[in-house]
């Protein structure tokens, strides 16, 4: 190995190290979450099957795009909202990456999403009993099922 060899090598190792010490102090932040909220208060809450609390929660999230929240509460109809979720002007290339890695100020994208709950529906022991029977027969008319 000459100098110039070892030179050149250091020298690109100072460059990597300045380069990395540089984006860890420029790099930017963008905060997004939803706060999701329900009317009445203290469903549980699930994002995409996950539970994340109940009613109101915040809740960090790392895409744009739609996610499945589902809402349950004793006395009221469990319900599944597909709620897409829109990037801003700052989340398209070129400016995401500005507002990622190089803007020193925190960025908040904050969606505030809001549910109304509808009561259960109480069945009679009469109505119940019909809609079971009913689908029992319905069960019983398939046919079984193919070997493969």
């Amino acid at each position: 190995m000459t100098w110039r060899m070892i030179k050149s090598s250091g020298e690109t190792t100072l460059n990597r190290l300045s380069l990395t010490l540089i984006a860890c102090v420029l790099t930017g932040c963008v905060e997004r979450k939803f706060v999701i909220d329900s009317n009445p208060r203290g469903a549980k809450v699930y994002v995409n099957h996950l539970e994340v609390g109940t009613t109101p929660v915040d809740y960090p999230f790392l895409y744009y795009g739609t996610y499945d929240i589902t809402l349950e509460m004793q006395g009221f109809q469990t319900e599944t909202f597909r709620q897409r979720v829109a990037a801003p002007w700052y989340a398209y290339p070129p400016a995401d990456f500005v507002t990622e890695h190089v803007i020193r100020a925190k960025i908040r994208d904050i969606r505030r999403l809001n549910y109304d709950l509808k009561p259960a529906v109480q069945l009679s022991p009469v109505d119940l009993l019909r809609d079971a029977t009913e689908l029992r027969s319905r069960g019983q008319a398939l046919p079984p099922p193919r070997a493969q």
